[in-house]
């Protein structure tokens, strides 16, 4: 990046941010500390942070070109900034990622802290179109696991029902699954969890065990950008009914996500099913995330995503692609029925 551009680019940041704390200041004053009127308090915040974005929105500035001018972002801003701990969490990523299992388990449950100011930076993150895609996504996946098991309780009442997340987190999916479930025969079911993060996976299990058998929950602690030459070494992956992969692909460059998708439609069973999905490039929270989070996405067109299948190969009749929330989030859908 050019050197002007980067100072232009920073002053501009420094403007954004001088913004917003007078903007905040002036509704302190107003709302006394943002406790007398808690619809109008959130208005003038939300406000403030839509004015510092269309600010930052402006400079032309994103992805990892932001990382720098943000600093000076939050080196004006960062006290006040701070309070919101779900943007303080993404930004600080304590557990290496973003988009951690603690993350994730807020966003699917609406939280926010009790900060007087902190709550509204929070509730402002909630109301982003990306959060409420992820929302809908574990929604989606949830019917689609259900879906899949009522289908094979059905037609195949006596073979046991095997179920991956790749890149599990919490798990939420599997969790919501399992809360609407009425199949009376869920001893057949078998959940495998795939992660790195040996906290997301004992969150998930310690969850997931209410519901059912410990026994039949599988924790696989693997390197999931090596799971293609691991699948392949060491066979990891069973034969899956059905098989999804949550956010994993948001951060794979072309040709691994090619093996990636390749290694999990070869896992499956004849009839199996597998859910993908990955932000797409109109995601209209990406200013937020990059500027406000350092969160950082590898975004792929519905086009793209069909490319990929195409690449494995799977079948054009046995895959569709569809969205979510305006195609802020794109999922391939591909099933061996």
């Amino acid at each position: 990046m050019e050197k002007n551009f980067i100072q232009t680019v920073s002053s501009t940041a420094h403007y954004a941010a001088s913004e917003l704390v007078d903007r905040l200041a002036q509704s302190q004053r107003e709302t006394r500390n943002w406790t007398t009127d808690q619809d109008e308090a959130y208005r003038q915040v939300c406000h403030a942070l839509n004015h510092c974005l269309d600010i930052l929105r402006q400079t032309g500035c994103n992805g990892e070109s932001t990382r720098l001018p943000s600093n000076t972002l939050w080196k004006i801003a960062g006290n006040i900034l701070s309070s919101g701990v779900l943007q303080l969490h993404a930004r600080e990523k304590p557990r290496g990622y973003a988009g951690d299992h603690i993350m994730l388990s807020r966003i699917a449950s609406f939280w926010t802290c009790n900060h007087p100011l902190g709550q509204f930076f929070d509730r402002f993150f909630q109301d982003q179109a990306a959060p409420m895609a992820v929302r809908d996504r574990s929604h989606l996946i949830a019917a689609k696991i259900l879906a899949a098991a009522d289908r094979q309780a059905t037609q195949r009442p006596s073979r046991e029902f095997h179920l991956a997340a790749i890149g599990s987190g919490p798990a939420i999916e599997i969790e919501l699954a399992l809360r609407k479930s009425t199949d009376t025969n869920q001893n057949a079911w078998h959940i495998h969890l795939f992660d790195m993060d040996p906290a997301a996976l004992a969150y998930a299990h310690a969850h997931l065990r209410h519901y059912i058998s410990a026994a039949n929950i599988h924790q696989h602690r693997v390197n999931l950008f090596r799971l293609p030459q691991n699948q392949t070494q060491s066979h990891v992956i069973p034969p899956i009914d059905f098989c999804y992969c949550a956010g994993l692909f948001d951060y794979l460059p072309t040709s691994q996500a090619s093996s990636m998708l390749s290694t999990l439609w070869n896992c499956l069973r004849q009839d199996g099913s597998l859910l993908v999905f990955n932000f797409g490039p109109v995601n209209p929270s990406r200013v937020y995330m990059e500027w406000f989070g350092n969160w950082y996405l590898l975004y792929r067109t519905p086009e793209e995503l069909q490319t990929l299948a195409e690449s494995v190969p799977i079948p054009s009749p046995e895959y569709r692609v569809g969205d979510l929330q305006n195609k802020t989030i794109v999922y391939l859908e591909a099933s061996g029925l």
